[in-house]
């Protein structure tokens, strides 16, 4: 079947069979009939004049070698199902996969059909990004789309550093650079559609490719954005460390952490956004932590030098919101200790630990004065467990919180 194919045809025919092996799920025909087309590294990655008539017509180039099945897939309006059947496409059987990744294929003439993972999974992460910008040329009008093409980040993250070529950084930069389109629309928008972490409103500043790629927790990513190669940032101050830094606490990535601490960043630093690392830890709501998850990570955090009962913002102010607004609103209370962020979160777990480690119950701060009160202030709204708000208050109470603080 490979042997059969027109020379012109192979590298096509091989990106889709890469594609194919690696994706992440099963892939729709007519995305498939868009991957044929993408050729990363040509100067015109995706050319229109490529373009297949019709998504079916990549079969014929892919014959013997793929399953084809329909699913239908419900789209509601106004209460009626307005949807259709929706083709899909799989290798024909794990074995196809086998063959195209082992030493056999190379010692026959069908040799240049071959690939390892690696070559798959980067030569995917290209063509993500070649149909990014190419889908930045045609923001609204543009008939043809592969859905999820922020899932580059997924692929290149999976292949060791010493294996990117210069074409894969070229790219990877490229497609984040700072304060640019690209990056606006990777994080704010495509990101969102499939993480549901809103990093317009938890990234310390979406701007910033680094702190997007740490909240998000991308270890191999974020190194290279901090690597100062060229079409990164090579001008890093010690508060881009720090943000992101605090935005690899929130995100839940305790690679991404080890990573920025390794690299200087302070873990005691104070942000408007998070207040400091150990509260990031404490307010994470998008990526929630098991308790487990979330102990793990506040023990490295003191683990590491973090001062348990250093006093952050102003005692008794209710601190300004990301737009500058003042305000009440628990998620931007960012004054006062650990504790007391714990116990205006109303985390039980997070609450235990610190105590456990020497939290002081009764260090002021914040808008409600103490712990104890701050906990208490959660009553009856703040809580989604009556039991849990109960067992906050009498845990504090136990280790000798001041009802009169």
């Amino acid at each position: 079947m490979l042997l059969t194919i027109h020379p012109k045809f192979q590298p096509n025919v091989l990106g889709s069979l890469k594609w194919l092996a690696f994706a992440d799920s099963d892939v729709r025909l007519a995305t498939l009939a868009e991957v044929f087309i993408i050729r990363p590294g040509r100067d015109m990655a995706v050319d229109d004049k490529e373009r297949l008539f019709t998504p079916q017509d990549v079969l014929k180039y892919l014959s013997g070698l793929v399953d084809v099945w329909d699913v239908w897939e419900s789209d509601y309006v106004d209460g009626t199902d307005m949807g259709d059947e929706v083709a899909y496409m799989r290798l024909a059987h794990y074995s196809v996969k086998e063959y195209l990744t082992s030493s056999r294929i190379t010692q026959g003439p069908a040799t240049a059909f071959h690939f390892s993972e690696v070559d798959a999974r980067l030569h995917i992460a290209r063509a993500f990004i070649a149909y990014h910008f190419y889908r930045l040329a045609y923001e609204s009008n543009d008939p043809h789309y592969i859905a999820g093409h922020p899932q580059w980040l997924h692929h290149l993250e999976r292949v060791p550093r010493d294996f990117w070529t210069p074409g894969v950084i070229y790219d990877a930069t490229r497609a984040l650079t700072m304060q640019s389109r690209s990056l606006m629309k990777t994080f704010i928008r495509e990101v969102f559609q499939t993480s549901k972490v809103d990093v317009a409103k938890h990234c310390s500043n979406p701007q910033w490719p680094h702190c997007c790629t740490a909240l998000h927790g991308f270890p191999r990513i974020t190194d290279m954005l901090l690597s100062g190669l060229p079409g990164t940032n090579q001008f890093l101050m010690q508060e881009h460390l720090d943000a992101a830094l605090q935005d690899a606490v929130r995100g839940g990535s305790i690679a991404v952490v080890e990573l920025l601490l390794a690299k200087g960043a302070d873990i005691n630093a104070e942000t408007a956004k998070h207040g400091d690392a150990m509260k990031a830890a404490i307010t994470n709501r998008d990526r929630e932590f098991s308790p487990r998850g979330q102990e793990e990570m506040m023990r490295l955090l003191l683990d590491r030098g973090f001062h348990l009962n250093a006093q952050r913002g102003q005692p008794g102010v209710a601190p300004a919101g990301p737009d500058g607004s003042s305000g009440t609103d628990w998620e931007n209370a960012v004054a006062g200790t650990a504790l007391y962020k714990a116990a205006v979160c109303g985390s039980n777990v997070a609450c235990r630990l610190l105590l456990d480690e020497g939290a002081d119950v009764n260090a002021g701060g914040g808008i409600y004065g103490s712990p104890l009160q701050a906990a208490i202030s959660r009553w009856p709204g703040g809580y989604k467990d009556m039991t849990l708000m109960r067992d906050l208050i009498l845990l504090l109470l136990d280790r000798e919180a001041d009802v009169n603080a």
